[in-house]
């Protein structure tokens, strides 16, 4: 019941809340590296990456080249060095 009324409350707008979350494949001279992974970040001359499952993979001497969310696809390259 509404506060001010005998009628039942009846919502006017319905609001649908969707979490969508990008799960990259990882590249690393044109190979597969890691999938499903949630979190990159560049941490000197390495990249640490995270998946979906809480798996960590630290990757030594090379840094974020390319980030493509459309394609679902982050490109590492190695360091120079």
């Amino acid at each position: 019941m509404h506060a001010l009324s005998s009628e039942p409350f009846k919502p006017r707008a319905c609001w649908l809340l969707v979490s969508v979350v990008c799960e990259f494949k990882v590249f690393l001279g044109g190979e597969l590296v890691f999938e499903d992974v949630v979190y990159a970040s560049q941490d000197g001359s390495k990249v640490v990456l995270v998946n979906i499952f809480g798996e960590k993979r630290v990757i030594d001497s090379c840094t974020i080249a390319e980030v493509d969310v459309g394609r679902e696809k982050l490109v590492l390259e190695r360091s120079e060095g």
